[in-house]
């Protein structure tokens, strides 16, 4: 990913929603500690036990079969029909 694809797509998305909403710091600061913690597990290579959307295979399947659980939450793949478990 190209350094500007990566700062467009996900600092430029992350901050735009609490600042847009005029959010409060500390559910700010919770926000990004979520999506954040979020992103590593995703992105750590191990199986981590927790409800099927929020594990890291949901978005493993996403990596190994490239046309499945596109999102972070399933939500949006359940209503398209392309959510994987």
């Amino acid at each position: 990913m190209h350094p500007l694809e990566w700062v467009m797509v996900n600092m430029t998305l992350t901050f735009v929603g609490p600042v847009a909403l005029g959010t409060h710091a500390v559910s700010t600061w919770a926000y990004y500690v979520f999506i954040f913690t979020k992103g590593v597990i995703n992105h750590c290579g191990y199986h981590i036990p927790a409800p099927h959307v929020l594990s890291s295979s949901f978005h493993d399947a996403h990596h190994r079969l490239f046309n499945c659980n596109y999102g972070s939450y399933g939500l949006f793949d359940y209503l398209h029909g392309t959510i994987r478990k």
